[in-house]
């Protein structure tokens, strides 16, 4: 009964976002439902257990806009404006390399000559320094209020909802010099005893491990995972032993096994279970309330308890136990993805780990063998958790690891040896330093095993796969599957009475094939499926900041115009290639890109395409003829060796100019309009300008130009008139306006940064676009603007809504609005016979 009514409970949090109610309304539904279900439950005994679920429903959804409504703060008003707060430290501090984060619950804010008392909690991100303050401590401190962005590309990290999903919705950017301790205040004592003990265990490995090896073990040990590099946490997560790192089942198993070790050898009885549960309650202070944590420990204890009273261990009460205190507690954790991780894991590891253990005794029978169960649970754990996994991280992460089950086999009991010997160096080397010697070393070398063997399974090919973000029917299908699984070959539990049969109508001896089949079916539309093709023209204006990126696709084939690019990212610094161009390729299930187009050297084009060709094949580089005086240096540092770096990978990279054609099928057939000879004196004049025509619609991608290369043009006689126009250099007001009448769009897209110090794009730029009937989309406020055309209408989609975007969106998009096509004459003719062989530049 609890499973369902937490099912119900669920079912009102994912129903919340849809109903409009103000606080006012929650109150009044609340009250009117609890007095009802009052009611009805002791008058109404014939169907007293659909009320209840209705009522949980309800709960649900009340609790949502609740928690909704808590995470405002008054503090948002004051966006952008330097403020002064106080309040106290009400987490433990986040230590990074290079920033401490810290969440205050203000009592006091001051912005001018306006105040707010008690505006709610705030995230402080102050730079690292030496000083830093622990919870319950009083600091003021002063800075820059901002809030978080909804992300601009469909798909992308929402850290809005995510600190909402904490209760957060405001960050302060502090200036460290102006932060102050001015005492300590009121807080959980038991908490911050556990945090002191936490930090004096963490301090002893570093006496005892060093820096290098204590940053992964307290990893492993207590979750922190700030100061681990990039590259360890890559490496983690392609081979799928990422959860190592993050407390969750796995290490609360361990403090309970140290546990009732401990109880037993001090023949302590029945108090093991009491020893055992403070034990599980303190570690859970210790290293923070996180939902895995939670869920961990709310579950152990009530399978402790059901031993010592003689009741069944029921593992889905459990589990369902746990998901209600959490989502009571906070209802929006349901979206949050280690939540759902967490629970999957669980899930399969509970009703799929009986049905493995059980499919390999009976193989092991079939050889002659028996199998203990322990040895059976070996395989089946980590095996069942990765079949829980698998769509949720395809979904998420785009990522599919086909060494994690042995990988975890193999490092497992290395990670049991760590994680004790890790404790037990972590409290010699707080209380005897001089004693770490005994564990030290070989906690060191047991380290060093596990890194190197995580490692090289890293570097094998195909240990880890990108694919396409999975549909949500999918992901259903594949859990179906699995639920079919233990329906079929499990044995009675919750969901059925002992001795009860499921009326199927495929023969028993067949059902294994039956199963095999389904199961590869389901798991090959999951995973090798490469992504939805489109049957029609697709544009993306993707959202790169300050800078162009655009990917042309239709059918499998993909022509990417820039790939962005922040400062530094021509050098090999990370940037918009790494974490924003790559991640939306890899989201579309794009595996290879046909033509990449660098239309200029400038970073904020073609700083991105260091990352595009170290991730994803490149058949053909197309690249704007450059001009510089030979006695001067080429200005656009980095660019020759990206173009050197791609040679070397077998990339042919070639220069275009006006007059050539740029051929990847037959329909997608691009024309350079631009640059003419002689080049002119600067990089943005002579940008690569393309003209593509489908059915009855043109597009115009126009790089950098400027007032000269734009007047050229015009002069040129060229046909430059086109449905949707890539606005030159950003929206800048180095324009020609009679250009821009000849092009005359219906649609115009201004690819720019939020709040660029630029000041782009520029009024008189957009006054002049209105003006000729231009509907203007710009990707620091719409986000990416996804242009899809079936030759004869344009449907325009963007990636951020102009109005409130809700909390549950983490994927999808906002906007949408169809444009008709003209049928207009066009002088542009298609001959195919003069055109070049597909991917080649004429």
């Amino acid at each position: 009964m609890l499973f369902t009514c937490v099912f119900f409970f669920i079912g009102g949090v994912l129903a919340a976002p849809y109903l409009s109610l103000d606080g006012r309304q929650v109150l009044f539904v609340s009250a009117a439902a609890v007095v009802v279900a009052a009611i009805i439950y002791f008058w109404g005994r014939r169907h007293r257990q659909i009320y209840v679920l209705v009522l949980f429903g309800i709960l649900g959804v009340l609790a949502a806009k609740v928690a909704v409504e808590e995470a405002s703060s008054p503090l948002q008003a004051w966006d952008g404006r330097s403020v002064t707060v106080r309040g106290i430290v009400v987490r433990e501090p986040d230590l990074r390399k290079d920033k401490v984060l810290y969440v205050l619950d203000v009592d006091y804010a001051r912005a001018g000559s306006e105040t707010l008392s008690r505006p709610g909690y705030l995230l402080v991100r102050m730079p690292e320094v030496n000083t830093v303050y622990q919870y319950g401590d009083i600091i003021r401190v002063q800075g820059k209020l901002t809030v978080p962005r909804r992300p601009g590309n469909p798909g992308d990290f929402d850290y809005r909802a995510y600190l909402q999903r904490n209760g957060i919705s405001v960050i302060l950017y502090a200036r460290p010099q102006t932060a102050e301790k001015l005492g300590v205040g009121h807080h959980n004592s038991v908490t911050a005893f556990a945090l002191r003990i936490k930090q004096q265990l963490v301090n002893g490995l570093y006496k005892a491990l060093g820096d290098e090896r204590a940053q992964v073990v307290s990893g492993i040990a207590f979750g922190l995972r700030g100061g681990i590099d990039d590259k360890t946490r890559d490496t983690f997560t392609a081979t799928g032993v990422v959860h190592i790192l993050c407390v969750s089942g796995l290490h609360v198993g361990f403090v309970l096994g140290l546990a009732l070790f401990t109880g037993r050898v001090l023949r302590l009885g029945n108090w093991q279970i009491v020893l055992a549960t403070a034990l599980l309650i303190f570690y859970l202070l210790m290293v923070g309330a996180k939902p895995s944590v939670i869920r961990a420990t709310v579950m152990a204890i009530t399978l402790l308890l059901a031993h010592q009273l003689g009741r069944n261990r029921d593992w889905p009460t459990a589990l369902a136990l746990a998901a209600f205190i959490i989502l009571l507690a906070n209802p929006l954790a349901l979206y949050d993805a280690g939540f759902q991780l967490s629970f999957a894991a669980t899930w399969g590891i509970l009703y799929l780990g009986p049905v493995i253990v059980h499919g390999l005794q009976v193989l092991s029978a079939r050889w002659g063998k028996t199998l203990p169960p322990a040895c059976g649970w070996v395989v089946a754990a980590p095996l069942a958790a990765q079949l829980g996994t698998i769509p949720l991280v395809a979904y998420y992460y785009n990522l599919v690891s086909p060494v994690a089950v042995l990988v975890n086999i193999l490092v497992m009991p290395l990670v049991v040896a760590i994680f004790i010997l890790g404790l037990v160096s972590a409290v010699l080397g707080w209380i005897l330093p001089l004693a770490a010697w005994m564990t030290a070393p070989a906690t060191g070398f047991l380290l060093d095993i596990f890194l190197g063997l995580v490692g090289w399974f890293a570097s094998l090919p195909g240990a880890y796969l990108h694919v396409a973000t999975p549909s949500v029917p999918l992901i259903a299908a594949w859990f179906a599957v699995l639920v079919l699984v233990g329906q079929l070959w499990g044995e009675p539990g919750w969901w059925r009475k002992t001795g009860e049969k499921i009326k199927l109508r495929v023969p028993v001896k067949y059902r294994g094939w039956a199963f095999i089949v389904l199961f590869c079916v389901v798991g090959a539309g999951l995973f090798l499926w490469p992504g939805p093709g489109v049957d029609r023209l697709e544009v993306h204006f993707i959202d790169v900041g300050q800078g162009d990126c655009t990917l042309v696709r239709t059918g499998r084939q993909n022509v990417l115009i820039d790939a962005g690019g922040w400062p530094g990212e021509l050098s090999g610094e990370p940037g918009a290639g790494e974490k924003v161009v790559v991640p939306y390729l890899r989201r579309l299930g794009i595996d290879q890109i046909d033509i990449l187009v660098l239309t200029h050297p400038h970073e904020d084009h073609a700083g991105g395409a260091r990352a595009v060709v170290e991730e994803i094949p490149v058949k053909m580089a197309v690249v704007a003829p450059h001009y510089w005086p030979a006695q001067q240096e080429f200005p656009a540092e980095g660019y020759l060796d990206l173009l050197a770096t791609m040679q070397e990978k077998g990339i042919s990279v070639r220069q275009v100019g006006a007059g050539d054609k740029l051929r990847v099928n037959r329909e997608l057939i691009f024309e350079v309009l631009a640059p003419r000879k002689p080049l002119l004196d600067n990089f943005n004049n002579n940008s690569l300008v393309l003209r593509l025509e489908y059915g009855h619609h043109t597009f115009l991608f126009t790089g950098d130009i400027e007032q000269e290369a734009q007047a050229r043009l015009v002069l040129s006689g060229q046909d430059l008139t086109s449905d949707v126009l890539k606005v030159p250099h950003h929206g800048s007001g180095a324009f020609v306006p009679v250009f821009l009448e000849n092009v005359r769009p219906k649609i115009a897209v201004i690819s720019v940064g939020h709040n660029n110090r630029f000041g782009l794009p520029k009024a008189s730029t957009l006054d002049k676009l209105r003006s000729i009937g231009t509907e203007i989309y710009r990707t620091d406020r719409d986000g990416a603007v996804i242009i899809k055309s079936d030759s004869r209408t344009l449907e325009i989609i963007t990636g951020r809504d102009r109005s409130n975007a809700s909390y549950f969106q983490k994927r999808g998009v906002n906007k949408s609005s169809t444009v008709n096509s003209s049928n207009r004459p066009t002088s542009m003719q298609k001959d195919n016979t003069s055109l070049p062989k597909s991917g080649t530049a004429a």
